[in-house]
């Protein structure tokens, strides 16, 4: 499959822009700043320095769920869905865009504003001293598995409403259950097969300097959410895809 670089370069610009001027999906990646930047800032953040550390932590991971889930699922889906809806993937098929080169343009803008608000958060929420190589690689790792995820909505749905109410119920399971493994002992269960949960737990022994940080099923539940997200995608790709539009 032979992708274009000039033509992905061309829709990259041109959805960044469309993304950028877009309030209701820059609304994600700016509240889950602002929600740290307060929560950081308001709320108290323990009597000592490990209490403190802990308060961090949970701020970042907040965000992080929030940008991830909020910003990868909606900034994927809605647009896909709604070119859709309004049948204007047929001109861009028709003038010799193909559709990976329209999915690959397309997903690249949304990913590059969620690294970049996930390293905003490490100043945000306070935490410092995190190995950030670590850091950003689990932290895309999951952006990318969202960002599928998001794109199989898109490529189920037909319409922006379809996607909105297909996309409730996912980040609802993936954001509030690792937000609340801590609380209780089945959410905690099912949080350890969620790659959200391993991200979770990933980004919580990173600040607080845990020798080994990343462990190895946290590294085989992503993997095995990557490989079944990218296989339910190309199913639906190419029952559905942009190439039949």
């Amino acid at each position: 499959m032979n992708i274009s670089l000039r033509k992905v370069k061309v829709i990259f610009m041109m959805k960044l822009r469309m993304i950028l001027a877009n309030l209701s999906i820059m609304i994600g990646p700016l509240m889950a700043l602002g929600f740290v930047f307060m929560y950081h800032k308001i709320m108290p953040s323990g009597g000592n320095a490990e209490e403190a550390q802990f308060m961090q932590s949970y701020f970042l991971q907040l965000g992080l769920l929030f940008n991830i889930m909020m910003t990868g699922i909606m900034a994927s889906s809605m647009p896909l869905a709604e070119e859709k809806e309004k049948n204007t993937l047929r001109v861009l098929m028709t003038s010799s865009v193909k559709g990976s080169e329209f999915f690959i343009g397309s997903m690249a803008p949304v990913l590059l504003i969620m690294v970049i608000v996930n390293i905003l958060l490490l100043p945000v929420s306070g935490v410092s001293g995190i190995n950030i190589g670590l850091y950003i690689l689990i932290t895309t790792f999951s952006s990318l598995i969202t960002l599928i995820i998001g794109g199989i909505v898109g490529l189920v749905a037909n319409t922006q409403m379809t996607a909105s109410l297909l996309s409730v119920p996912l980040m609802m399971v993936l954001m509030m259950i690792p937000l609340f493994s801590n609380m209780n002992e089945g959410m905690a269960k099912v949080a350890d097969y969620l790659y959200t949960g391993g991200m979770s737990e990933s980004i919580a022994n990173l600040a607080s300097k845990s020798a080994d940080p990343i462990s190895t099923h946290t590294v085989i539940v992503h993997f095995i959410w990557l490989v079944v997200s990218l296989v339910a995608f190309l199913y639906y790709y190419k029952r559905r895809g942009l190439d039949n539009d």
